[in-house]
This record gives structure tokens, C-alpha cells and sequence, in this order.
């Protein structure tokens, strides 16, 4: 390959100076240099040696310092020029390595390599992905969910931790084509619900997730933890809690379009083609309380998703037998198959498990109709303040104090006698409970009274009665 610069050039004209005039002369002569190269054929190389054609000579009429940068240009690029060929075998031609051949042999090297590692790439099975999507919300260090600031304040953190895996757990499903199928498997379900769980320790939008529609998945649920803002227009880009009947995030105008009121429904428009019972049969609905400026009272209103009851009078119309009619006014069947093996990581998992066992080091045990317990195992959602403050052990102790209360404690017993004789000699000479009841214990209703005295008390013994008992 001959180079470009061996080529034949045009005349160019260059400024020069003369040899005698110094180079700050104001005078320039104007010289004219042409170069001309013949192109440089290679000759097959015997034993001995190699034979090549001789270099064109360069004429020039007046030397320069730029014709002899030139000069010196081209003979670099003759030296280079030269090509050593290997003497041809019999029917097989001459290969000339340069340095075009050799990008071309690099280049279709790199391609096949490239096939092969592609070729060669092995798929993880769904198991193994599966135990990589479980690291994700597997349990964290208490160093990573609460942290110190500057001022030595202790910060919880919880909220960007969990909001972070969820946002994982999206991101991991949206990767390619199998993880989406593990994770919209069971196993995959039962990580959203186990992220959702977590993230409803620190966040109070999750309040009324169990009135959701029983087709609604888990990842549905934890999708609107992971974004705020309206979901049918952009006026309100702060919107945080979800209406869980419904299954949507809206403001309060948009959720007004998008529903219809009971009232409504009574109307000849809505009950032409169904009555209002068939309409409303097992569809999500909520309750919407306001205030009449004319009536001057309260008033509650039953809400229903417009485009549900629009769907549901297209499929009464085409109904031709009353079994029809039912089987489309029957409630719908839930999507999600119970999980073959019981979540023991959840949140209310772990708060009841450790509030049997505090309960079990008192001597007590976890009753169905302890609200303090409920609410416990529920994690406080209507107050987090509360959350924080009770704990495992100081529920269990609270619950070991009402036991003594109302089953050893002597002198809370008479007072609540003595209340009930008052209360029985005063309906004596007075109908009105409320008002005798009040007179007496200062509260309109006896078990309210009866509720904050228990609450006020204070005289406990340090051992239980009880647990002395079981040691003798």
C-alpha cells in the first residue's frame, strides 16, 4: 500500500528566505518547490534477498529549511514502504503482513470473540435468583437504621432503608424477562408483601390496606409507597395516602369525578336496566362524612368507583336469565393463592412473637380481647408516637398490672362495690342512669369509669402474687 504522502503532490508555493538575509529581513522571495514521486512497486523477494525498484529522485530549484523538512518526510515514508514477501509456495499466493491486513485480522478476531462469550453466557436458574431477590429485604443492622448527626441526635432512618428496597424490588423486576417471572411469582408476592410489612413501621399511608379490593396484589399495594402525587392530574404533586377501597391515589376533586354516590344511584338514570341492589352488590365502596350548611348537620355518603358500576349495568343489559344476573353480582374471587409456607419475618410476626414471650416471663397470656394488644401487633397505625413508646415488655407489663388489678387486688374491689351500691340506691329515687352514674363516679358510663381507674392506679407489689404462687 503506497502512502499519501508519496503521492503525486500539486506545486505549492512557499515564503523563503534568502541564505544571505538574515530571517528578520522584510524581503521575501517567493520560490516555487515541486515534488514528484513515482509510486513504489514491490518485487518478490528470493533467498538471497530482496530486489525493489530505485526511489524516484525529488527536484528541486531552491533549498529551504521547508524543503528539507520535506525531504526528510519522504524518505521516512519510503523506509516504510518496503515490504518483505515471502517466497510463494505452489498453489497458495503471497501474503503481505501490513498494517491494514493486520487491522483487518484483529478486527475478525475481536467479532468472533465477542460471538463466543455471548454464546457461551449460562442462564441462573430461577432458585438462584429467587435467594438473590431475598438478600434484598433479608433483615438490617440497627447501625444502618439509625445513625448520629452532627449534633449527637440520634436520627431514624428506617423510611429511606425500606423505601429503598422497594424501589429495588421494582427495579430487579424490570431487568429482563425471568426476573419478572420469579417476581411475579408467589415468592416474588410474598417479597412485596414482606417489604410492604416493613414499610409500614415508619409510614402511616399504609392505614386501611385491609380494605382493599381482594384482587389487588401486593406489589399493586406497594407501588403507591414508592411515589406521590395525584394519579389523575398534576395539581397535586404532594398526595401521600392511597384510598385503599379503590385501589388509586387521587386528590379529593378527582376522587369526586371518578365516584358516584349512593344517592345518585337511586336515580331513573343509573336503575333503568338493574335495580340499586344489583348495581352495589359486593363493589368496593367507602364512606364519605360532610357537613350540610343548610341543614346544619352532618351527613355520611357511600361512594362508588363510576367506571365499575357503568361495566357492571353493559353486563346486566346482555344478561338474559336471573342466574346470570347473579353470577354477575357475585363477589370476585382473590387472584393471590394462600402461601404454602407461613411468613415468620413480618413485622406483626416478630411483635407478637416477642409479645408472647415477655407475656410468658410474667406469667401471662396474650387474650383476644385486649385492645392494647391488638393494636400492639398492628403496630399503632393510627399513631406512630405510640408505636415507639410501647414496647414488648411495657405491654406485657401493663398487662400484668390490669391481671392484679382485677383478679388480686382486694381494695379495688371494694371501691368498685361501693360504687354499684351508690349507683343501685340512687336508681332508687331517679330513672336516669347516665345522670346517677355521673353523680357517683363522674362519668356517664360505668366502664369508662371503671377503665380510668385502673389506669390511675399505682400501688403494684414488686413480685406477682401469681408467680409466687407457681414457685412454692
Amino acid at each position: 500500500m503506497i502512502r499519501s504522502s508519496l503521492r503525486k503532490r500539486k506545486p505549492v508555493e512557499r515564503l523563503t528566505v534568502g541564505d544571505d538575509e538574515p530571517r528578520h529581513a522584510k524581503k521575501k522571495m517567493r520560490s516555487t518547490t515541486t515534488t514528484t514521486t513515482t509510486k513504489a512497486t514491490t518485487a518478490t523477494t528470493t533467498k538471497a534477498g530482496v530486489k525493489a525498484k530505485p526511489r524516484a529522485k525529488t527536484t528541486t530549484r531552491a533549498k529551504s529549511p521547508m524543503d528539507a523538512r520535506a525531504e526528510t518526510k519522504t524518505k521516512a515514508a519510503t523506509k516504510a514502504t518496503k515490504v518483505k514477501v515471502k517466497p510463494a509456495t505452489a498453489g497458495t499466493s503471497t501474503k503481505t503482513t501490513t498494517k491494514t491486513t493486520k487491522m483487518k485480522t484483529t478486527t475478525k478476531t475481536t467479532k468472533t470473540t465477542k460471538k463466543k462469550m455471548t454464546n457461551d453466557g449460562v442462564e441462573l436458574p430461577d432458585e438462584v435468583w429467587g435467594v438473590i431477590c431475598e438478600y434484598v429485604c433479608d433483615a438490617v443492622d440497627g447501625d444502618k437504621l439509625y445513625a448520629k448527626n452532627r449534633k449527637g441526635v440520634e436520627v431514624d432512618k428506617r423510611k429511606v432503608v425500606y423505601k429503598r428496597r422497594l424501589d429495588t424490588l421494582y427495579a430487579i423486576r424490570q431487568t429482563n424477562k425471568q426476573l419478572c417471572r420469579v417476581m411475579s411469582s408467589e415468592f416474588g408476592e410474598e417479597l412485596f408483601q414482606l417489604a410492604f410489612e416493613n414499610f409500614s413501621e415508619v409510614s402511616d399511608a399504609t392505614y386501611g390496606v385491609e380494605e382493599a379490593p381482594p384482587t389487588m396484589l401486593w406489589r399493586h399495594k406497594a407501588f403507591f409507597l414508592t411515589e406521590l402525587g395525584c394519579q389523575a392530574c398534576e395539581s397535586h404533586p404532594t398526595t401521600r395516602k392511597p384510598n385503599w377501597n379503590f385501589g388509586v391515589r387521587m386528590c379529593k376533586q378527582c376522587l369526586q369525578k371518578h365516584t358516584v354516590t349512593d344517592r345518585e344511584l337511586h336515580d331513573d338514570e343509573w336503575t333503568k336496566y338493574a335495580t340499586y341492589e344489583e348495581l352495589t352488590k359486593n363493589l368496593p365502596h367507602d364512606e364519605f362524612q360532610g357537613w350540610s350548611q343548610f341543614y346544619k348537620e352532618a351527613y355520611t355518603l357511600v361512594r362508588y368507583w363510576r367506571r365499575t358500576v357503568k361495566k357492571r349495568i353493559a353486563l346486566l343489559k346482555r344478561a338474559k336469565t336471573p342466574s346470570e344476573r347473579e353470577r354477575i353480582c357475585a363477589a370476585p374471587s382473590s387472584t393471590t393463592k394462600p402461601s404454602a409456607q407461613l411468613m415468620k419475618n413480618t413485622p406483626r410476626e416478630k411483635r407478637k412473637r416477642a409479645l408472647k414471650a415477655e407475656l410468658d416471663l410474667l406469667g401471662c397470656e396474650l387474650r383476644s380481647d385486649s385492645k392494647l394488644c391488638e393494636l400492639f401487633i398492628k403496630g399503632f397505625p393510627k399513631n406512630l408516637r405510640d408505636r415507639q413508646y410501647w414496647t414488648a415488655k411495657k405491654v406485657a407489663e401493663r398487662m400484668a398490672q390490669m391481671k392484679y388489678i382485677h383478679e388480686y387486688c382486694d381494695e379495688f374491689e371494694a371501691i368498685v362495690d361501693q360504687w354499684r351500691e351508690e349507683i343501685d340506691e340512687g336508681m332508687e329515687e331517679d330513672d336516669d342512669a347516665r345522670y346517677v352514674t355521673y353523680e357517683v363516679t363522674g362519668f356517664e358510663s360505668f366502664g369508662a369509669a371503671v377503665r380510668d381507674l385502673a389506669d390511675g392506679w399505682n400501688s403494684f407489689p414488686r413480685q406477682w402474687p401469681w408467680l409466687a404462687e407457681r414457685d412454692t
